[in-house]
């Protein structure tokens, strides 16, 4: 987002546009990551 700023002159709309999608792909990876060791791999979240 400051590269897309300061070179592209991202402001306003488009700028939180894409820090929610940032937002909401990490949150998918996290639940993602957690699905696929706990439900199918029946491994524990913690180390």
């Amino acid at each position: 987002l400051l590269w897309g700023r300061l070179v592209r002159g991202w402001r306003g709309r488009l700028a939180v546009r894409l820090t929610l999608a940032g937002v909401a792909f990490l949150l998918l990876s996290y639940f993602g990551s957690k699905l696929v060791l706990e439900v199918l791999l029946h491994r524990s979240w913690q180390a």
